[in-house]
């Protein structure tokens, strides 16, 4: 969904990593946070839209998300990735001036091979947990961030900076209450009368800093939010939809498809047989792992 972001820290770092892997598709829609994230693509492909530019990255390749970006991304069938969300209150201690820089580095650039062969170590190291590999994976960190800073940061001007920040606190109230409010009958009036603002004006700035309409991304929030509900829950597809805020199936039925080039029935089916597959796979290396204990 797009919102603002915390982030929670993995155990033993000051910053969040985690490695994915799966055979479903994860999907996550326009959000944005304080911290610097650092995607790195270990299986198949994922696509990640900043801004209004989206992008298919494959593995081996990386994106970074600078702080305060909006962003979005998904992956249709696999995945497999590490991710790495290094908080604003770590890098400001390390780069007092981060606020005022951002990071331009494309992995699609040759020159960037140096970032690929320290992510590929972070995400061995991080995945390993050898002896001492806190050690090693704060090496590597530093290694990176000081890679990225003396060869790829960009200095913001002070009104660029000034306008960013001012702007970012109001879309985060507008999208905490979008967050709060999608399974409701929810109208672009509504939000712009909770926000003090003209409709007119509201439609404008949200269509310039989310680059969609308003209910673009209404609609965007509710069909995460039952792609999420198909993945968790056993609810039918009738109750999965009015749940989420789609009064009219037929605009759901449209606006899935759309997203993810298939009915909603036939991704329910998908992942629910993938979820048994995988069920009954985990049943069978139980049991032989308990026959082969017995022997």
């Amino acid at each position: 969904m797009y919102k603002h972001e915390l982030v929670k820290n993995s155990y033993g770092l000051d910053m969040l990593v985690n490695i994915e892997y799966g055979n479903e598709g994860i999907s996550c829609a326009k959000h944005w946070h304080e911290h610097l994230e650092i995607i790195y693509i270990l299986k198949d492909n994922m696509q990640v839209a900043i801004g209004d530019n989206p992008e298919i990255i494959n593995r081996g390749d990386f994106v970074i998300i600078n702080p305060m970006e909006i962003h979005s991304t998904e992956t249709f069938k696999g995945k497999g990735f590490m991710l790495l969300q290094i908080p604003f209150d770590f890098l400001l201690k390390y780069i007092p001036d981060i606020s005022k820089i951002r990071i331009d580095c494309d992995c699609k650039n040759p020159n960037s091979k140096k970032v690929k062969d320290i992510l590929a170590e972070l995400a061995e190291t991080y995945e390993t947990k050898k002896d001492g590999y806190l050690l090693n994976f704060y090496a590597l960190l530093f290694k990176l961030l000081y890679t990225l800073l003396t060869e790829y940061s960009v200095k913001m001007s002070g009104s660029e900076y000034g306008k960013s920040e001012k702007y970012m606190e109001r879309l985060t109230q507008i999208l905490n209450y979008i967050n709060m409010n999608y399974a409701k009958d929810c109208t672009m009036q509504q939000v712009a009368k909770e926000m003090n603002l003209n409709s007119s004006y509201f439609s404008r700035f949200f269509k310039k800093y989310m680059g969609m309409t308003f209910m673009e991304y209404l609609q965007e929030i509710r069909i995460e939010h039952v792609f999420q509900d198909m993945l968790k829950t056993d609810y039918n597809i009738t109750d999965i939809c009015q749940r989420n805020g789609f009064a009219n199936y037929r605009i759901f039925s449209i606006k899935f498809k759309d997203r993810f080039g298939c009915t909603p029935g036939k991704k329910l089916k998908e992942l629910r047989d993938q979820k048994a597959a995988t069920r009954e796979a985990t049943i069978r290396e139980t049991i032989f792992k308990e026959e082969f204990a017995v022997v």
